[in-house]
Order: structure tokens, then C-alpha cells, then sequence
């Protein structure tokens, strides 16, 4: 476990703990008596931050036409996610194509 303490340019602190299993985030910032005062936290696990970073940055990749039925294309989202990452879905959220595997491809 490891602890690093950063002082924000607004004068709140964060203390970041690192374990064996995810992050916590606290964040200090002065009361009416001018000490600092824990005012939250927030955690989360290595498996939760790394779905986290993947299902953000499928929010940024571009349609693409699949190869077999010429439709508009993009990765699918949210439950699909866990697919292998392999699940295409039209505008319509359809992953149905005219193919031989039955699925939109890119």
C-alpha cells in the first residue's frame, strides 16, 4: 500500500491510497476555521477502473460500414462490452447481419 498527497492550485488536498486492489481517492479542503476537513471519497477496484476505461474509450472510436452488408457500423456498448470485444451494432442496435456468422464485421 502507498499514499501520495497533492495539493490542489484551489488549496483542497487529495490523498491518493493505493492497495492491493484499486484506488481510494480523499479529498481535505478548509472548513470556516481554516483546518483542512476530509469532505469525501471515492474508490474503486483495478478490474472496475479498467471496464471503466474500456467502455469510455469505445465512446470515441468512429462508425465504420461492415464488409458484408455495407450498413453503419460501431462497437457495441454497455452489456455487449464483454463480448471479446468483437460485437458490431448498427444504428438501429442490431448486431444481425447477412453473413456467414450472423454478425456485422468491420
Amino acid at each position: 500500500m502507498s499514499e501520495q498527497n497533492i495539493e490542489l492550485r484551489d488549496g483542497r488536498e487529495l490523498k491518493l491510497t493505493i492497495t492491493e486492489e484499486g484506488l481510494i481517492l480523499d479529498v481535505y479542503a478548509e472548513n470556516e476555521s481554516g483546518d483542512k476537513a476530509h469532505v469525501g471519497t471515492q474508490g474503486m477496484m483495478f478490474d472496475g477502473w479498467a471496464d471503466w476505461v474500456l467502455v469510455n474509450a469505445k465512446a470515441f472510436l468512429p462508425y465504420t460500414d461492415c464488409r458484408h452488408c455495407g450498413e453503419r457500423i460501431r462497437p457495441a456498448f454497455g452489456y455487449y462490452i464483454f463480448d471479446n470485444d468483437s460485437v458490431y451494432i448498427n444504428e438501429q442496435h442490431s448486431d444481425a447481419c447477412e453473413n456467414e456468422s450472423g454478425k456485422h464485421q468491420p
